[in-house]
């Protein structure tokens, strides 16, 4: 008995989208589907220089602590310890991450928009 339902309502829904018309005037423009899905495009200027600032501080707080922390270790032979050494490194990978991903995030944010853009068009869905 579940079984018939579940084919049922599998032949139904099959059947709704090979009967289905696409209205030419409901498919959106790259801009116009982008829109939709993301949002707008640009903030306000309140939010856009909150984030520049709070990024800012972030980037160079985090760029001036570690170069410092590299420094100490590296002037001061009494701080050549394996521990010490770890710190080293690991304040080195931080102001890779730093100054590298920058350009990790552009590349994710571009690379969302491209295939958000192909999938809707290959499929021809909307969503609202």
């Amino acid at each position: 008995m579940m079984e018939e339902d579940v084919n049922t309502q599998f032949n139904f829904s099959i059947h709704s989208l090979i009967n289905t018309t696409v209205d030419i005037s409901k498919v959106l423009s790259d801009s116009d589907l982008l829109l939709q899905q993301l949002g707008e495009r640009r903030q306000g200027l309140t939010t856009v220089v909150i984030l520049t600032l709070v990024y800012s501080t972030i980037f160079i707080t985090g760029l001036i602590g570690n170069f410092c922390t590299c420094i100490v270790i590296w002037k001061n032979t009494y701080m050549h310890t394996v521990t010490n050494y770890y710190l080293f490194n690991l304040a080195i990978s931080d102001v890779l991450t730093l100054v590298l991903g920058r350009f990790q995030c552009l590349f994710c944010v571009i690379s969302l928009k491209v295939l958000l853009i192909l999938h809707f068009r290959s499929t021809g869905t909307q969503h609202a």
